[in-house]
């Protein structure tokens, strides 16, 4: 480039370089694919195809030359015949290391480095299963191939990380199936994309979705194993002899990797599945400060999570958050009938009445005096829904309508007096409003009574009842 003189001569002699490039290139990949071509039919090239999943065989036998020198879809046809290749030589007890080293030195491009990994992992994890899951040799073969699972779990195949967590769940290696797949999810999303996806609201039409979606394919993984372990747990005693039998210490080990995890992502999606299983209880006996969290986080637009978050609050005698939580319901947006909200408003009273360590004396008297006072409100409010359903003054159409408004939301006072106490002349109900609402004015109170008096002395005449005796 530095002998050329015009712009045109620098732009042609790039042109020529990366065609030379690109030609070297197609050599390169000709000649591996002649040597690759060459070890397939050393390999038995109907034995291996046959071990080909039914898709990839099918691509397999309309394959060209041209294709698989020069195509992304013939480099992948190719890795999965190599998986054949190493999978077969596996199976027959061959040494995966010789396998492998002979297919790199002679096709490199078709087995990474990653891939020589990834069999030596498999070659463990068969040798373990060999020697049996509760020898020492076969624990110790667990763990090195884990070991070297996670070394390239970064761009372990999904294909192969399934394989892997199930070979894990039949040797009863929990633990180490659920790091396997707990350590893939996260080195699968490194800029925790997946949990901004899930803070944001799980936004359709994100690329951050993907992402989460990767990540959900691992965690079903571990709740496979969860099944298992437990099902496996059910079915013994736990405790021999004041010693823990070993599948008692397994899914304690299990659990452990669970419980000391702090991928988020992770944390929301278990709980989620707690819950679409029923496991309410499970979720409560959760030791995690992230349970606040969570719940916290899906409270804010399903009242189920926030019901769950006061016992939460309850269980772990955090009695003044639980009251706030209950306080916030008894006023929250949630269709929810009058008689709920006077239940949650009860129990946020019970609650801010206990005493929590670390709230000060003032702080729970100043709420417990906030609840009270809408409990006040609340019970006025139910009163005046029993008189309204009673009261044979009103159209059934515009009663229905009434009832609904009243039947919900906890009201204003001064709603409730001016919009239907005061014009329904329910005096008994606006004399107690004047008492909540320390309203003093004598000629309002009098009058009010007047009313009162007036329309049961008129009801007791219109029944006939006998008269007191004047003197």
């Amino acid at each position: 480039l530095a002998r050329v003189s015009t712009k045109q001569e620098e732009t042609a002699l790039q042109a020529e370089h990366r065609a030379l490039h690109s030609l070297v290139q197609l050599v390169s990949h000709t000649i591996e694919g002649i040597s690759f071509v060459l070890v397939l039919f050393d390999e038995r090239v109907e034995e291996i195809v046959a071990l080909l999943p039914e898709d990839s065989k099918q691509r397999f036998l309309k394959l060209t030359f041209e294709e698989l020198f020069s195509t992304s879809k013939g480099h992948d046809i190719a890795k999965e015949l190599v998986k054949g290749i190493v999978n077969r030589n596996i199976a027959k007890g061959s040494n995966v290391e010789t396998v492998a080293d002979a297919l790199r030195r002679r096709c490199g491009s078709f087995c990474s480095a990653e891939d020589v990994v990834i069999f030596k992992a498999q070659e463990l994890l068969k040798r373990a299963t060999e020697a049996g899951f509760n020898s020492e040799l076969g624990r110790n073969l667990l763990n090195e191939s884990l070991h070297l699972f996670q070394q390239v779990s970064d761009s372990l195949p999904m294909d192969y990380l399934v394989s892997a967590v199930e070979s894990y769940i039949s040797n009863q290696f929990f633990a180490g199936a659920i790091q396997l797949a707990l350590n893939a999810a996260a080195r699968s999303d490194k800029a925790n994309m997946a949990l901004s996806w899930i803070v944001d609201g799980r936004p359709e039409q994100d690329s951050r979705r993907d992402y989460f979606y990767f990540r959900k394919q691992c965690y079903d993984l571990i709740f496979k194993v969860i099944i298992a372990v437990d099902t496996l747990a059910a079915q013994d005693p736990g405790v021999v002899d004041g010693q823990l039998t070993i599948i008692s210490k397994r899914k304690n080990e299990a659990y452990g990797i669970i419980s000391d995890s702090t991928d988020e992502v992770f944390l929301t999606s278990l709980y989620d599945w707690y819950l679409e299983q029923g496991w309410n209880d499970r979720l409560l006996r959760t030791d995690s400060s992230f349970v606040v969290i969570y719940l916290q986080r899906k409270s804010t637009d399903d009242i189920s999570h926030a019901d769950l978050l006061s016992r939460y609050y309850t269980q772990s005698q955090r009695f003044y958050e639980a009251a706030k939580v209950q306080f916030d319901l008894a006023r929250s947006s949630f269709v929810l009938p009058l008689s709920r909200r006077i239940e949650y408003l009860g129990q946020a009273r019970a609650n801010a009445s206990t005493f929590t360590q670390d709230v000060g004396r003032q702080s729970r008297q100043r709420v417990l005096q906030e609840i009270s006072g809408f409990i006040d409100v609340a019970n006025i409010q139910d009163d005046l829904l029993q008189r309204l359903k009673d009261d044979q003054r009103i159209e059934p159409n515009q009663k229905a309508e009434i009832l609904k408004e009243v039947d919900g939301p906890i009201l204003d006072i001064t709603t409730i007096f001016n919009k239907y106490a005061d014009p329904a002349s329910y005096y008994d109900i606006c004399l107690q409003i004047f008492f909540v609402a320390d309203h003093r004015n004598p000629a309002d109170i009098r009058a009010t009574w007047q009313h009162l008096l007036q329309d049961l002395h008129d009801e007791i005449v219109a029944r006939g009842s006998p008269q007191p005796t004047r003197l």
